[in-house]
C-alpha cells in the first residue's frame, strides 16, 4: 500500500485537473487541497483486475485522519462520475480492491468557485 503523488494541469481558465497515475490495490492518492475548487467530475480508467474497485474521497479536516466517500465506486475501467459540485477541504483517490493486475488512473476535474 503506497500514497502516490499527483500531477496538475491548470491549463484552462477557472480549471484544474488534478491525475494520480499507477494505482494499484491497496493504495491511496496524495490528498490534493482544493482551495476555492469545487470536485465537478471524476474518472478512473487502467486496469481493473479481479474484483477490482477505486472511489474519490473527501475530508475536511487540516490533517486528513478520516474520510467520506463521494458518490459511487468504480468497478470497471473508463467511469465517469459527475460530482454535484462537492466542495471540500481534501480530495483523494484510494483503491479498495483488485489484484496483481490492478492499476488505475484518476482524474479530477475542479471549477473554481467564483
Amino acid at each position: 500500500m503506497a500514497t502516490r503523488a499527483f500531477t496538475t494541469d491548470r491549463s484552462q481558465t477557472n480549471m484544474a485537473y488534478m491525475q494520480w497515475s499507477g494505482l494499484l490495490n491497496g493504495d491511496d492518492g496524495a490528498p490534493a487541497v482544493m482551495n476555492g475548487m469545487e470536485l465537478v467530475s471524476w474518472q478512473v480508467f487502467g486496469t481493473v483486475g479481479a474484483g477490482g474497485s477505486a472511489q474519490v474521497e473527501a475530508s475536511n479536516e487540516a490533517t486528513p485522519t478520516t474520510w467520506g466517500l463521494i458518490g459511487a465506486a468504480a468497478t470497471t475501467a473508463a467511469m465517469v462520475f459527475p460530482a454535484d459540485d462537492i466542495v471540500a477541504r481534501n480530495i483523494r483517490p484510494r483503491v479498495t480492491a483488485g489484484d496483481g493486475t490492478t492499476s488505475l488512473t484518476v482524474i479530477a476535474c475542479f471549477r473554481r468557485l467564483l
